[in-house]
Protein backbone atom coordinates (compact mmCIF):
# COMPACT_ATOMS: atom_id res chain seq x y z
CA UNK A 1 0.00 0.00 0.00
CA UNK A 2 2.79 2.41 0.73
CA UNK A 3 4.36 2.20 -3.06
CA UNK A 4 0.73 2.74 -4.43
CA UNK A 5 0.49 5.37 -2.01
CA UNK A 6 3.54 6.88 -3.14
CA UNK A 7 2.87 6.17 -7.24
CA UNK A 8 -0.39 8.31 -6.66
CA UNK A 9 1.62 11.43 -4.99
CA UNK A 10 4.08 11.48 -7.56
CA UNK A 11 1.52 11.10 -10.35
CA UNK A 12 -0.09 13.93 -8.96
CA UNK A 13 2.60 16.37 -8.22
CA UNK A 14 3.92 15.57 -11.82
CA UNK A 15 0.19 16.70 -12.68
CA UNK A 16 0.10 19.86 -10.52
CA UNK A 17 3.84 20.48 -12.33
CA UNK A 18 1.93 20.03 -15.72
CA UNK A 19 -0.81 22.28 -14.68
CA UNK A 20 1.89 24.96 -13.50
CA UNK A 21 3.84 24.96 -16.46
CA UNK A 22 1.10 25.31 -19.12
CA UNK A 23 -0.75 28.12 -16.90
CA UNK A 24 2.58 29.82 -17.23
CA UNK A 25 2.59 29.55 -20.69
CA UNK A 26 -0.48 30.81 -21.06
CA UNK A 27 0.07 33.75 -18.62
CA UNK A 28 3.20 34.80 -20.87
CA UNK A 29 1.27 34.03 -24.35
CA UNK A 30 -1.49 36.51 -22.61
CA UNK A 31 1.18 39.01 -22.15
CA UNK A 32 2.88 38.75 -25.37
CA UNK A 33 -0.55 39.18 -26.93
CA UNK A 34 -1.60 42.55 -24.73
CA UNK A 35 2.16 43.85 -25.46
CA UNK A 36 1.26 43.09 -28.84
CA UNK A 37 -1.87 44.93 -28.68
CA UNK A 38 -0.97 47.89 -27.10
CA UNK A 39 1.93 48.49 -30.00
CA UNK A 40 -0.40 48.41 -32.19
CA UNK A 41 -2.94 50.53 -30.48
CA UNK A 42 -0.03 53.11 -30.37
CA UNK A 43 0.93 53.22 -33.64
CA UNK A 44 -2.78 53.44 -35.09
CA UNK A 45 -3.46 56.10 -32.26
CA UNK A 46 -1.72 59.13 -34.62
CA UNK A 47 -3.99 57.92 -37.11
CA UNK A 48 -6.81 57.30 -35.91
CA UNK A 49 -7.36 61.15 -34.38
CA UNK A 50 -6.38 61.95 -38.41
CA UNK A 51 -9.17 59.99 -39.78
CA UNK A 52 -11.25 59.43 -37.18
CA UNK A 53 -12.23 56.50 -35.15
CA UNK A 54 -15.11 53.65 -36.42
CA UNK A 55 -16.39 53.54 -32.88
CA UNK A 56 -19.16 56.08 -31.91
CA UNK A 57 -18.15 58.20 -34.99
CA UNK A 58 -21.16 60.01 -36.57
CA UNK A 59 -22.60 58.24 -39.21
CA UNK A 60 -25.22 60.32 -41.13
CA UNK A 61 -25.57 62.00 -43.99
CA UNK A 62 -23.89 65.29 -42.90
CA UNK A 63 -21.19 63.28 -41.51
CA UNK A 64 -20.69 61.59 -44.34
CA UNK A 65 -21.01 64.92 -46.45
CA UNK A 66 -18.10 66.38 -43.45
CA UNK A 67 -15.66 63.67 -44.09
CA UNK A 68 -15.90 63.29 -47.62
CA UNK A 69 -15.17 67.74 -47.35
CA UNK A 70 -12.29 66.51 -45.50
CA UNK A 71 -10.96 64.25 -47.47
CA UNK A 72 -11.13 66.73 -50.70
CA UNK A 73 -9.18 68.73 -48.82
CA UNK A 74 -6.45 67.06 -47.84
CA UNK A 75 -6.08 65.56 -51.37
CA UNK A 76 -5.87 69.17 -52.79
CA UNK A 77 -3.27 69.95 -50.15
CA UNK A 78 -1.41 66.38 -51.13
CA UNK A 79 -1.40 67.51 -55.03
CA UNK A 80 -0.32 71.32 -54.31
CA UNK A 81 2.65 69.96 -52.30
CA UNK A 82 3.45 67.65 -55.02
CA UNK A 83 3.10 69.68 -57.85
CA UNK A 84 5.11 72.49 -56.44
CA UNK A 85 7.46 69.97 -55.20
CA UNK A 86 7.83 68.87 -58.90
CA UNK A 87 7.99 72.52 -60.55
CA UNK A 88 10.06 74.58 -57.93
CA UNK A 89 13.83 74.31 -59.26
CA UNK A 90 15.14 74.84 -55.37
CA UNK A 91 14.57 73.56 -52.24
CA UNK A 92 13.35 76.66 -50.08
CA UNK A 93 9.93 76.66 -51.93
CA UNK A 94 8.70 73.45 -51.47
CA UNK A 95 9.36 73.36 -47.63
CA UNK A 96 7.71 76.82 -47.40
CA UNK A 97 4.97 75.42 -48.96
CA UNK A 98 4.94 72.04 -47.16
CA UNK A 99 4.90 74.43 -43.54
CA UNK A 100 2.22 76.56 -44.56
CA UNK A 101 0.16 73.31 -45.29
CA UNK A 102 1.00 71.93 -42.45
CA UNK A 103 -0.18 75.39 -40.64
CA UNK A 104 -2.84 76.30 -42.71
CA UNK A 105 -5.15 72.64 -43.18
CA UNK A 106 -6.41 72.04 -40.17
CA UNK A 107 -7.53 75.76 -39.60
CA UNK A 108 -9.20 75.65 -43.04
CA UNK A 109 -10.80 72.26 -41.67
CA UNK A 110 -11.48 73.84 -38.46
CA UNK A 111 -13.49 76.84 -40.71
CA UNK A 112 -15.07 74.36 -42.82
CA UNK A 113 -16.10 72.11 -40.46
CA UNK A 114 -18.18 74.10 -37.99
CA UNK A 115 -21.24 72.87 -36.68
Amino acid sequence: MGSNEGARARQRAERERAQAEAATQRRAAARRRSARQERWRVLRRPFTRLVGSQRGAPSGSLAARRQQATRMVVAGVLAVNLLVLFAADDWATPAFVVLLSILLTPIALGLMNRK
